[in-house]
């Protein structure tokens, strides 16, 4: 067994870091700014009290990612996954730091052969979806590339800390129906099968769904509701994720990834800039939660071009964190 492993397998005592959290009231100092693939060189955040240690990992340098399919990511070895991982850091110059929360973005999917158009998703929110017997093949799948990833980033850096992305997505108005039940029977098997054993942080996805305009009321834009709403999904996303365990009964700590943008297709808000009082609103409700130690900010742009070019509505992160009430949280001026 590696020595990433080994330190792994350590006793954690995450119920004193909790206690000591309800005694001092509030949440964590902890906020990090990560992009996709590489980290902040334009950017600096530092005044807001936020680090640039953080970097999100594409699902394609771990072969999981668009184009894999079950059997594909079933089927790979560790040695080929630590080949394509080691080979993605070396293309894009990655160095990860001793302290750093690297995160792992691993969404595997496929077209479907049915409908072209629609894709097949197993990412960790879809297992419920899947048999027992596939479900743990799946699970073994992933278990294999965070060992690898856990060898290949963390081996020579003691600090550092590794997060596993999509655990959980909410529903986004925080509301409970079929579909959200069903993928935390999924989360929760896949923590019986040992999915959360080897990483330190799950990674609960935090992004806006709605804007505005999908939230009317009497001629207007009803501000109250959707805040309701992003209120609710925030703390769906805590209070289960804060449910799920590894096998030996531990509870695992919780690094939530927040955005700047709407995410939903559905949403007329799609791409678009989310105001600087709803994310100062959302970090209100994230400090009420004791088992949130780290919050992450996610962006796969760094300057006004990027943006433009990736069909984001473009801003400037200075100008916007300026307007944002809560940074720095209050609790860490």
């Amino acid at each position: 067994m590696s020595n990433a492993r080994r330190k792994f397998n350590r006793p954690t005592f995450t119920w004193i870091r909790r206690l000591w959290c309800r005694i001092r009231g509030g949440g964590p100092c902890d906020l990090r700014f990560t992009l996709q693939g590489r980290y902040a060189t334009v950017v600096d955040l530092s005044a807001y009290r936020i680090e640039n240690s953080a970097l999100t990992i594409h699902g394609f340098a771990l072969q999981a990612g668009a184009g894999t399919n079950e059997d594909q990511f079933i089927n790979t070895p560790e040695d080929e996954i630590t080949a394509s991982l080691n080979t993605y850091l070396d293309r894009r110059g990655l160095k990860p730091g001793r302290n750093d929360l690297l995160v792992l973005d691993m969404e595997p999917r496929y077209p479907d052969p049915n409908n072209p158009g629609k894709q097949i998703s197993f990412s960790p929110g879809n297992l419920g979806r899947y048999n027992p017997e596939r479900q743990a093949e799946l699970v073994e799948g992933y278990v294999r590339r965070i060992i690898a990833a856990r060898d290949v980033l963390l081996g020579g850096r003691s600090s550092a800390k590794l997060g596993l992305y999509g655990v959980i997505v909410p529903d986004g108005k925080g509301e409970v129906d079929a579909r959200f039940r069903q993928r935390m029977e999924g989360y929760g098997r896949a923590g019986t099968l040992g999915l959360y054993d080897f990483v330190d942080f799950l990674v609960p996805v935090l992004y806006h769904r709605f804007g505005p305009s999908d939230v009317r009321a009497n001629g207007g834009f009803d501000m109250e509701k959707l805040h309701r709403w992003i209120g609710q999904s925030t703390r769906q996303a805590i209070v289960s994720t804060q449910r799920l365990r590894r096998r030996n009964g531990q509870t695992i700590p919780v690094a939530p990834i927040l955005t700047f943008w709407v995410a939903n297709g559905n949403s007329a808000h799609h791409h678009k800039v989310i105001s600087p009082r709803t994310v100062s609103f959302q970090l209100q409700v994230l400090q009420a939660h004791c088992a949130v130690e780290r919050i992450l900010l996610w962006s796969g742009t760094e300057t006004r071009e990027e943006m433009d070019d990736a069909g984001y509505e473009s801003f400037d992160f200075d100008d916007f964190l300026g307007r944002v009430a809560e940074l720095p949280l209050p609790r860490c001026r």
